[in-house]
């Protein structure tokens, strides 16, 4: 790099970091990743070397406190623009085994091929409880954020005998917190004979944002005490990936049985569909009638609906077993028991928010969907008392605020045109009777496929290759078949992996083989229990998807030619190769197409003597990393 590239470069640098004071968000379906290993303007300078965070006069090593603020010291807390460079908040670095509570800057790989995290060790005085909490700017000029997606790598030392959580939570004020349950981590209590660092990836989307233009979110890594007695694990997290989005998921409020001539309000039901083409977990989602004394409902089961399926929200009086076993649906409905409130017969104003944060005592505003129904007004379809039917959205794509887009139920098998059915009444436990019967309705008429695939990819590595995929839903799933076949045509059955029957939150799997020494095309085959099946679609693997990257030497003479030979770089693949000072300064960059061959990084000649990061990506991917001594 000349000498007046590096300088304009350091000019940009420094202006970056004086105009974007926390993580500022510029556009949306981008991945905006923290690894602590590399500058990013507003939120840390250089690599992260555990001195502290302050907000003017930022120095190599340190995080930007404009974008972080951090709770539960001994010595105190920082709020953002606050200052804490000393004791607690500046603990410096630590492969691990640390006992001095405070933040450190972990490295969670060798010390040849560092990988830092912002980490913690907490004590009876220091985190427990805290936070760390992380503030982002809406910076999209004239865009409402609607849809966020967080990922974050968590990495624990399991080295002592204490358990510990780590929450996520968010806020769009920073003063009330929403804790998201299902993305907890847990330590283990019993200490690991041979601690080292284990890596969970934890994935979160939060949707029904109303973020607007120059505003603030924030988000919070919350640790606290679990079980167990003595000292505490050290925990840190790494490769934070925010992707912001300014659409919701489009789901719809499709059909609503308010008038049952069963027990009102235990029978009383809505159906919620997912006319998207994602899944979506609703986890966070809230379900409120704004009538004056409105119940505010949180979907708090970890349930994630696929895409074009429904599910009934049906009162908690009841349970879903019983529900079901009413309308004879057996386990073609998913249901969710919820503090539903009572429908009343003249209509009200009913909704669904995605979160907590903007749920703002029901503003329809910030709802995903909200509408009006009114029972025979405003066009709306008019259910007399002994009717017992539901209302059903004729179409989806009407508009469902509309009365007019909306119909009474009647019975398939007593009119034409009808399409739902009258369920009778049975019978549940002992002499329990399960409503009254002659209820009319088609809660979720479509039967959804038996399982939702999510995705399905697999890794050639040394001495093995991996399938992995995974689930939004399964219904009656018995087991996976794992097949391979050479031509793509004629399959071989190699594994079975256990389903998990009716499962309606997403699922992870994996399945490990010998390593191949020839290309196969693989597929994963769902069996029900009645035989029925269905498959993923195919992917192909070879030997030679396993590249194993390396460059060397990294030991350099500064008074020879700084060559670094870098090898098993895939072919037609673009990378990114970077070298970088340890303070964050880029000597080298460049962007290439690989043609599978040896590629050679020089370096200046100028270089002064000192330790360097050379770092390979792939899109925003960190393929390879290492360090260089420059001596």
């Amino acid at each position: 790099m000349s000498p007046l590239r590096l300088l304009t470069t350091t000019l940009l640098c420094t202006l970056v970091i004086t105009v974007h004071a926390q993580l500022s968000i510029s556009a949306t379906d981008t991945d905006y990743t923290i690894d602590f290993d590399n500058t990013l303007a507003g939120v840390n300078l250089g690599v992260f070397a555990g001195l502290g965070l302050i907000d003017v006069g930022i120095s190599a090593g340190q995080l930007d406190s404009k974008a972080w603020s951090i709770t539960g010291m001994s010595d105190g807390d920082v709020a953002f623009g606050g200052t804490g460079v000393t004791g607690d908040f500046s603990r410096t670095t630590t492969t691990g085994g640390a006992s001095t509570g405070g933040l450190y800057a972990v490295n969670t790989n060798t010390v040849l091929d560092p990988d830092f995290s912002l980490g913690v060790q907490p004590t009876a005085d220091d985190m427990t409880p805290g936070s760390i909490r992380l503030k982002l700017l809406n910076s999209i000029a004239a865009t409402t954020i609607k849809t966020l997606t967080i990922t974050y790598d968590v990495y624990v030392y399991n080295d002592q005998g204490r358990s510990s959580t780590l929450d996520l939570a968010y806020s769009s004020d920073n003063l009330t917190y929403y804790t998201i349950s299902s993305r907890q981590t847990q330590t283990v209590e019993i200490a690991d004979g041979s601690p080292a660092w284990s890596k969970t990836t934890v994935t979160k989307k939060i949707y029904g944002l109303n973020w607007a233009n120059a505003d603030p979110f924030y988000l919070a890594w919350q640790f606290d005490d679990l079980g167990g007695s003595g000292s505490r694990d050290e925990i840190a997290i790494d490769n934070i990936k925010v992707n912001v989005s300014d659409s919701n998921p489009d789901l719809l409020i499709t059909e609503i049985m308010y008038s049952p001539n069963s027990t009102e309000p235990n029978y009383e039901w809505i159906e919620l569909y997912n006319n998207s083409s994602e899944s979506v977990n609703l986890e966070e989602f809230i379900f409120f009638d704004n009538s004056g004394a409105g119940t505010q409902t949180v979907l708090g089961p970890n349930f994630t609906l696929a895409a074009s399926t429904g599910v009934i929200l049906h009162n908690n009086t009841i349970s879903s077993t019983d529900f079901k076993a009413l309308w004879e649906t057996g386990e073609n409905i998913p249901a969710i028991a919820i503090n539903l409130p009572e429908l009343t017969n003249t209509g009200k104003t009913i909704g669904l928010w995605g979160n907590r944060a903007y749920f703002d005592n029901g503003n329809t505003t910030n709802a995903i969907n909200a509408l009006s129904f009114q029972n025979g007004a405003a066009s709306w379809p008019s259910v007399g008392a002994t009717d017992g039917a539901s209302i059903y959205l004729t179409s989806l794509a009407a508009d469902n605020t509309a009365g007019s887009n909306w119909s009474m139920s009647l019975d398939a098998g007593s009119s034409p045109v009808g399409t739902a059915y009258t369920v009778t009444s049975i019978t549940g436990g002992g002499s329990r009777i399960l409503g009254a019967g002659s209820d009319t309705g088609s809660p979720y008429a479509g039967v959804p496929l038996p399982v939702t695939w999510l995705s399905f990819e697999g890794k050639v590595m040394p001495q093995k290759t991996i399938l992995y995929w995974s689930t939004a839903l399964e219904i009656n799933n018995q087991y996976f078949k794992v097949e391979k076949s050479l031509n793509g045509k004629q399959w071989t059955e190699i594994g079975k992996v256990p389903g998990k029957g009716t499962f309606y939150t997403e699922s992870h799997y994996s399945y490990e083989l010998e390593e191949i020494q020839r290309p196969y095309y693989f597929r994963i085959t769902q069996v029900d229990f009645d035989g029925k099946q269905s498959s993923t679609k195919l992917i192909q693997l070879s030997p030679g998807n396993r590249s194993v990257i390396k460059a060397f030497p990294t030991l350099l003479d500064s008074k020879t030619p700084l060559n670094i030979t870098v090898t098993g770089l895939a072919t037609d693949r673009v990378y990114n190769i970077q070298v970088r000072s340890i303070t964050g300064r880029m000597v080298y960059d460049n962007r290439m197409i690989s043609t599978g061959e040896i590629s050679q990084v020089i370096l200046p000649l100028s270089l002064p003597q000192n330790t360097y990061f050379l770092q390979i990506t792939e899109g925003s991917r960190p393929v390879y990393k290492t360090r260089i001594l420059l001596r």
